[in-house]
């Protein structure tokens, strides 16, 4: 069974310049065997020129015998259940100037070589170029042939015969007047044509920066734009049925090779397809990485009133999600803090009161962090990439750190004639760990960033209004600050996004996507009101500043980030992700106050007995 099947082909002959064949294939929603075999998605690519011939595969969600399988990117990869199924995923066969590339190739009981009882291949797409053959296919009429089909049964192969499809010749038009009627003719093909922004070609490196313009998806308001299974944009088609979506980019991390650019949508219940060919080439030098060219621009973010709606309930309901549960936590902590104190041995910091101490720890946690951080993206390595990138989110890290101090740092100064003392928080580096492994488990990406990694010591402690106030003001400042990075990437993204960009676009573009993501979801995670975190403070002065600050924050991560029209999250089902998390969350703050409701009373030692009476 599939939900959708496409095959596309395209070609240019020799006298048109040099000579190219490509060919596509695609299955969504495989299931083979009841699903003894499934996969959301499978497709293949192939192209073959003068210069030799290239293909690729891609398969999403695929799982066997209904276990999860890693998706292999090498190709010919054998999975089976033994004496079961066996599959060869992108299954490669090149013979000379022609190659054929299969998505899978499964066999369901296999007995022995070129046995088994089902043989099915899936996604297949054949690519040659033939040397010295005609131009235009011949119009001569082939004698009639007779057609065999082969049907596999439990029982063995039967062979029948079928006609071949008939050709009718039409006599020429006569000349007569217009007629009366409405001619209805078939529906329109999709077709898709991608190129690299900067010089128009069907190659360039990763990172690159795309155009995709594509025909015939009239009847769809939005149209997924995909690179292989990953999702890099949303088209809107005009009434004709016509898109065109620029400043879309390869994922970084995106390996050298064939690749599927592919636009499709759903209308009156049928899946509308199409797919063009595009080349990774590696140019050498540096390049974006998949966690900068994951973030859109702000001008492919919806602006309708339906997705800003959307948007909107989206804040709510995290707004809901959050208030409950972390009241009932901080009560919780509240009555029993000693005691929660004690489970885990913590004491008071040894403060360092020297400003040598403090800036080493501080550049030391940064680097640290924008290390941790960078291995979020898939194509971490030991290259120029990554140094930029690093550097930009280190930089990032203490435009953040420094911005939400920021205003209590200046009200200090101003009432105190004095500075606070910034003071690293160790437990960072762990948050930072918990953050990447957890992105990395859950397949969310780019993943989850945490960008506060010092804290601020005064000599005093400020009244519950004047701190709520500050907290507020350092929320609004350091989300503002993201969404002026965001805007002031555009250009630099550009620049960014060449053929060959310098080492100082790329890390400028990183650190500023990093300020971007970092000062959504900062806020998001700081406003959470615990007693531990600034949330708290905000609550504690003013329950409706806190709800109004709060929901800001949370409608920009919903509506930037987690939004299908954002791209951010890629192929991932992200946003079941952060509604499951947040549950998580909720289950847990109920389990830390049934375990001190309900347990076992505990003894008072005499002390205690003496001061309760």
């Amino acid at each position: 069974a599939a939900a959708g099947l496409d095959a596309s082909t395209d070609g240019v002959p020799a006298a048109g310049g040099p000579a190219r064949v490509s060919s596509a294939a695609a299955v969504d929603g495989l299931s083979v065997g009841g699903g003894l075999l499934a996969a959301a998605h499978l497709s293949s690519l192939c192209r073959s020129t003068e210069a030799g011939v290239t293909g690729s595969a891609s398969v999403t969600a695929l799982t066997l015998a209904r276990a999860p399988v890693a998706v292999p990117t090498a190709p010919n990869t054998s999975v089976e259940v033994p004496g079961v199924l066996r599959a060869v995923l992108n299954e490669q066969v090149v013979d000379g100037t022609a190659i054929t590339v299969r998505a899978a190739h499964v066999q369901v009981l296999p007995t022995g070589p070129g046995t088994q009882l089902l043989d099915l291949v899936v996604a297949e797409s054949r690519c040659a170029l033939t040397p010295g053959s005609p131009l235009v296919p011949s119009t001569s009429t082939p004698p009639p042939t007779r057609v065999a089909r082969t049907t596999t049964t439990r029982a063995g192969p039967t062979t029948s015969t079928v006609p071949p499809p008939v050709s009718t010749t039409l006599p020429p038009p006569t000349t007569m007047a217009p007629a009366t009627t409405t001619s209805v003719g078939p529906p329109p093909v999709q077709a898709v044509d991608v190129r690299a922004a900067s010089g128009g070609a069907r190659s360039g490196p990763a990172g690159t920066e795309l155009g995709v313009s594509a025909t015939g998806f009239g009847g769809c308001d939005d149209v997924e734009i995909r690179f292989d299974s990953r999702r890099i944009g949303v088209g809107h088609p005009d009434g004709a049925g016509r898109l065109s979506e620029a400043d879309l980019s390869v994922p970084g991390d995106a390996s050298g090779g064939a690749h599927e650019v592919s636009a499709s949508c759903r209308s009156s219940g049928r899946l509308l397809r199409a797919a063009a060919a595009f080349d990774v080439v590696d140019l050498g030098g540096v390049h974006r990485s998949a966690f900068v060219t994951s973030l859109a621009e702000p001008d492919q973010i919806g602006t309708s009133a339906r997705s800003i709606l959307l948007s909107a309930a989206g804040a709510l309901a995290m707004l809901l999600a959050v208030a409950f549960p972390s009241q009932l936590f901080n009560s919780t902590l509240d009555e029993n803090y000693d005691e929660v104190r004690g489970w885990f041995g913590f004491h008071r910091p040894h403060d360092d009161e020297s400003i040598r101490h403090q800036v080493v720890e501080f550049v030391a946690f940064v680097l640290l962090g924008g290390l941790l951080y960078g291995l979020l993206s898939p194509g971490f390595g030991f290259d120029r990439s990554s140094v930029a990138l690093v550097v930009g989110l280190s930089l990032s890290l203490v435009v953040v750190s420094l911005g939400f101090r920021l205003p209590h740092l200046l009200y200090v100064h101003h009432q105190d004639g004095e500075w606070g003392k910034l003071r690293v928080l160790p437990g960072t580096a762990a948050v930072a760990v918990v953050c990447v492994a957890l992105s990395r488990l859950v397949h969310f990406q780019p993943g989850y960033l945490y960008g506060l990694i010092a804290g601020l010591a005064l000599r005093r402690q400020l009244a519950t209004e004047t701190n709520g106030a500050l907290t507020a003001a350092s929320a609004v400042s350091i989300f503002s600050v993201g969404i002026l990075a965001w805007i002031a990437r555009v250009p630099v993204a550009h620049a960014a996004a060449g053929p060959h960009p310098s080492l100082w676009a790329v890390g400028l573009e990183a650190c500023l996507a990093a300020i971007t993501i970092l000062g959504i979801e900062t806020v998001v995670i700081c406003l959470i009101p615990l007693r531990f975190v600034e949330g708290s403070k905000l609550e504690a002065w003013s329950r409706t500043a806190w709800a109004l600050v709060f929901g800001l924050a949370a409608f920009g991560y919903v509506h930037v980030l987690l939004r299908p029209d954002s791209g951010y999250v890629a192929p991932t089902s992200a946003r079941l992700t952060v509604v499951v998390l947040f549950l998580v969350f909720g289950l847990l703050s109920v389990a830390f106050w049934a375990y001190f409701r309900f347990r076992a009373p505990r003894p008072s030692s005499p002390a205690t007995a003496e001061l309760r009476a």
